[in-house]
């Protein structure tokens, strides 16, 4: 008590003082006096307070350094001073809560704990490590160091929030700057005295490692909205923290709420990034140097990174903890995807500008080594293959991770690779990971019908070497994984990707067809005979109704042949022999030019000789099968296009094809097979011109037009008759029969250009150009053109972009996308009524007005693209156009499947 109150006027040392005293009495109630001097009203400020007590403590210290009792007298004061600075801060938001103190109080309570020994106990502690701290670690037990520790830390906790706070008000800013750097250099010397703890002497009755780690969070946590160098170095000490808690955490402690907080802090950080990075793309074009901006950009983006990477360290610090974390990581890595390119919801940032290539460099660097890690969870793999809750906007971010996932597929156990592979009930043919693969793919039809490029994601944080477009990326992790499988596992992959090859999704059947070509470029020669034998025998079982199948094995097919060395054609060719008719459906899809040259021509001769039978047999018999035939023109035309030349010999059979399929029925009940046959046949007809009798070109001309103006005829037949037309402005027509040729190519071309659909339109008139441009009937040409088509047939031949109809003005790129987002506004109302309903009756109710304003929307948004399509420039569509597109396309189909109308028209 002497020494509390003659602090200031005393000639003599605490030395001094205690030699005559009784020391034990002193010792044992010293405490309780520190408690009572705080207390007291003693004429003295709690500032004046806080500073004689940290002084006196200090003296003490240096001359009793090895006294337990003093040392413990010291940590016991120190837990005071907190416990005061803590009151005084907590006094201190409250005021500057109150909208109704005036800014001086706010002032004055700031200063009074800048100046309250913040910065002097930093002083203390950093006096008290400096000597040795092995006399503190012997004079006081763990449990007790590191309950002084959380009080500091608690301390600091409260002060960081005033100090925020105090920046919300019309607080001077220095003032609530200096207390918060002395708080942050507090925070170091912290850091140091948590060095000194032995962790497993720690005394869960009096402080045990979780509540040591649970107060370094909340520091850290209060912390992640400071200045950077705050952040950093308060993360760092947790992170030590933690790694070397780790054998020592109870049970129930979890990592979850650390990471959820750092997935939220990240989440903030990259949305300050992407707005900074649009405003430096509006005020400098890209050209960021020297721009006000800049600096805080880079920072945010650097911190992005900092607590990203620290997401990763703690995933492999407490990898057996991840199963928790899964969700919140999972959702941030979707939100980081979906806020750049190639995202078409994301921000429009120039692809090549500096701004989104530090962004790239820096944030998206860090996506694949983090679900590298995480696919080391069996959770992980199960929320990343469901597909579950996922917005409209984020299923390129989802196929991303899958294909990330693909890409760890080879380092993972082999019970997690069996999870991936694993098999739906009953159905071989199906794969958790590559359903979810190519199921992601075709909600994806935007992204893939673009010209997107996506950065080769790496994990060392340099620039890729080269972009890759999205096809390419997908295919290529596609077939990386798949060559990873045990052999065991290849025929269930073989079902499923004939499932999707046969799939009604056009970029599915692509998808498939690819990873199986690059596949099995990479495979033995053996096996990819193999693959090219059973895949044939299957096209051979096939119907023909299976039309969209059969195309889309047929190009697998033609792609794989040419993938074969000259000793395995040769092998093929023998098992699948030209000569005999059961193979012509194989040769007919076969493109010659994949067969090597020095098998080709003896190949075609034995191919033409087969198929010359079978049509002599066909045409003799009162029965005919139509579908043999189908496949012997086929061939025959495939044999005359591989090696063009002049046979004599087949004009007979031609022109008797030609007088057969003329008097075929197209209202027969095998309409399809009959217009098919027709259309094999004018195939026929348009390669062999050149060696047919102009007489009997021109006798074929006229049953053509008889044909082609046949009401009713199939689109099928008039677009093959325009291959026909295309090739007759070459022709040398002797006079006698000029009337007859000029009328009836007249009569076909002006009845094909006025056909209202739009393919028999366009083919006619591409025939028509190549007739122009080398016929010699130039004053017939005229008469070939309906009248109120001129224009639109001479804009088409001048290649003359589109011009509306409306107000004959050319239409711009920007004026066109304009009238389309007016379209798409449009089309709200049905946007609106296709949201789901509850009451049924109700939306029975408002059936009628959906349909009718949905034709209307679809109307317009039909001639919008049209227009857009006529414009002829190349150039992507605005990403507002895109997204408002891919949204409309999605509930529309939402709209139709929830009232059971066919969605296959759409």
């Amino acid at each position: 008590r002497a020494l509390f109150f003659e602090m200031e006027t005393r000639q003599f040392s605490a030395a001094q003082l205690l030699a005559n005293c009784d020391r034990e009495n002193c010792y044992n109630s010293a405490e309780k006096e520190v408690v009572k001097f705080m207390k007291d009203e003693n004429g003295l400020d709690i500032s004046s307070k806080v500073d004689v007590l940290l002084r006196l403590l200090r003296e003490l210290y240096d001359e009793f350094s090895t006294n337990k009792a003093i040392i413990s007298i010291l940590f016991g004061a120190l837990a005071q001073v907190s416990t005061v600075i803590q009151d005084i801060a907590a006094s201190c938001r409250e005021l500057m809560s109150s909208a109704v103190m005036p800014d001086s109080a706010h002032l004055t309570h700031l200063v009074q704990l800048q100046q309250m020994g913040v910065s002097t106990l930093g002083d203390l502690i950093g006096h008290l490590l400096t000597p040795d701290n092995v006399t503190i670690v012997a004079a006081m037990t763990m449990a007790e160091v590191a309950s002084t520790i959380c009080d500091m830390l608690s301390m600091s906790h409260v002060i960081f929030i005033v100090c925020q706070d105090a920046e919300k008000v019309t607080t001077p800013p220095v003032v609530a700057g200096v207390l918060l750097k002395s708080t942050f250099n507090f925070i170091k010397v912290i850091s140091g005295l948590l060095d000194i703890i032995d962790l497993s002497q720690l005394d869960d009755n009096v402080c045990g490692v979780s509540k040591v780690v649970d107060h370094v969070y909340l520091v850290g946590k209060v912390t992640l909205h400071c200045e950077a160098a705050i952040t950093v170095t308060t993360w760092r000490t947790m992170l030590k923290t933690l790694c070397c808690s780790k054998p020592h955490l109870p049970p129930d402690w979890s990592i979850h709420p650390i990471i959820r907080e750092l997935c939220e802090a990240v989440r903030i950080k990259l949305d300050m990034c992407l707005r900074l990075a649009v405003q430096l793309q509006a005020v400098t074009g890209g050209n960021t140097t020297g721009q006000e901006g800049t600096l805080e950009f880079s920072r945010s983006v650097k911190m992005c990174r900092f607590m990203l990477n620290f997401i990763l360290k703690l995933c492999k610090e407490f990898d057996m903890m991840l199963g928790c974390c899964v969700t919140d990581i999972y959702s941030l890595l979707l939100i980081i995807l979906c806020s750049v390119p190639p995202s078409l919801t994301g921000v429009d940032l120039d692809t090549k500008g500096v701004l989104l290539q530090e962004i790239n460099v820096s944030i998206m660097s860090m996506v694949h080594p983090l679900i590298t890690k995480l696919c080391s969870c069996g959770q992980f793999i199960h929320t990343v293959t469901s597909g579950e809750g996922l917005g409209a906007d984020q299923h390129l971010a989802w196929l991303i991770c899958l294909l990330l996932t693909t890409e760890a597929f080879s380092n993972m156990t082999e019970e997690l690779q069996e999870l991936c592979m694993s098999c739906k009930q009953d159905d071989r043919s199906s794969c958790l990971l590559l359903d979810a693969v190519f199921y992601a793919t075709q909600h994806c039809h935007v992204e893939l019908c673009h010209p997107v490029c996506l950065p080769m994601l790496t994990s060392n944080g340099q620039l890729p070497i080269r972009m890759m477009s999205l096809c390419d990326y997908i295919t290529s992790r596609l077939a990386a994984m798949i060559l990873t499988l045990p052999v065991k596992l290849f025929h269930q992959v073989e079902l499923l990707l004939l499932k999707y090859l046969f799939s009604d999704d056009l970029y599915s059947s692509l998808l498939a067809a690819d990873v199986w070509l690059l596949v099995l470029r990479l495979e033995p020669a053996e096996l990819r005979l193999h693959h090219i034998t059973v895949l044939t025998g299957l096209l051979m079982t096939l119907p023909l109704s299976c039309s969209f199948i059969t195309a889309n094995l047929s190009s697998l097919i033609n792609s794989m042949l040419g993938c074969l060395p000259l000793e395995l054609q040769v092998q093929f060719i023998e098992d699948h022999s030209p000569s005999e008719a059961s193979n012509l459906k194989l040769w007919a899809i076969i493109d010659l030019n994949n067969i090597v040259v020095d098998l080709r021509a003896q190949m075609c001769s034995v191919l033409g000789k087969a198929c010359l039978v079978v049509i002599g047999d066909g045409l003799k018999e009162s029965q005919v099968d139509v579908m043999n035939m189908h496949w012997a023109v086929c061939s025959l035309t495939k044999w005359l296009t591989g090696t063009p030349g002049r046979y004599p010999s087949l004009i007979r059979v031609i022109l008797d094809l030609w007088s057969f399929a003329g008097k075929l029925d197209p209202k027969a009940p095998d309409n399809h097979m009959v217009c098919l046959l027709v259309c094999d046949v004018l195939h026929l007809i348009s390669v062999a011109m050149a060696m047919l009798p102009i007489q009997e070109v021109v006798q074929v001309l006229i049953q053509l037009n008889t044909m082609v103006t046949c009401s009713g005829q199939a689109n099928s037949v008039l677009i093959s008759s325009t291959r026909i037309l295309a090739q007759c402005g070459t022709l040398n027509v002797p006079d006698h029969l000029k009337v007859k040729f000029i009328q009836s190519i007249v009569s076909m071309f002006h009845h094909l250009l006025s056909h209202a659909h739009w393919l028999v339109h366009h083919h006619a008139a591409e025939a028509f150009r190549s007739f122009a441009e080398v016929t010699s009937y130039v004053e017939d040409l005229e008469k070939c053109i309906p009248t109120d088509l001129c224009q639109i047939i001479e804009d088409f031949l001048n290649k003359v972009p589109f011009r509306s109809s409306s107000d004959g003005a050319l239409l711009t790129r920007d004026a066109t996308c304009s009238r389309l987002r007016t379209r798409l506004c449009a089309i709200k109302e049905l946007k609106q009524l296709m949201s789901a309903q509850r009451d049924e009756e109700k939306c029975l109710q408002q059936m009628e007005s959906s349909v009718q304003c949905c034709t209307r929307g679809v109307s317009l948004l039909k001639q919008g693209l049209q227009e857009l399509q006529k414009s002829q420039q190349a150039t992507p569509l605005p990403n507002d156009v895109i997204s408002q597109l891919t949204l409309f396309h999605k509930d529309l189909y939402s709209f139709l499947s929830m009232h059971n109308i066919n969605t296959e028209p759409t």
